[in-house]
């Protein structure tokens, strides 16, 4: 059970991590397209709330490491 609990932990880890890459490219790809300060800041919020989802999420993963 542990071992299946890393895995999806693992795997939350890396979907946050891509979804925070495709934020950040998503903001400097609005800013070259000079589209609107409102999306980029948007998307630099929403960036924000995945990066405190992410340090949640990496504190349970090395919690779970520690103890495996």
């Amino acid at each position: 059970m542990t071992d299946k609990l890393r895995r999806i932990v693992n795997g939350i880890c890396w979907y946050i991590i891509i979804l925070m890459t495709v934020f950040i490219l998503l903001s400097l790809l609005s800013l070259y397209i000079n589209w609107s300060w409102n999306l980029a800041l948007g998307t630099w919020f929403i960036f924000l709330i995945e990066l405190i989802l992410f340090r949640q999420t990496y504190r349970i993963w090395s919690w779970n490491l520690a103890l495996g």
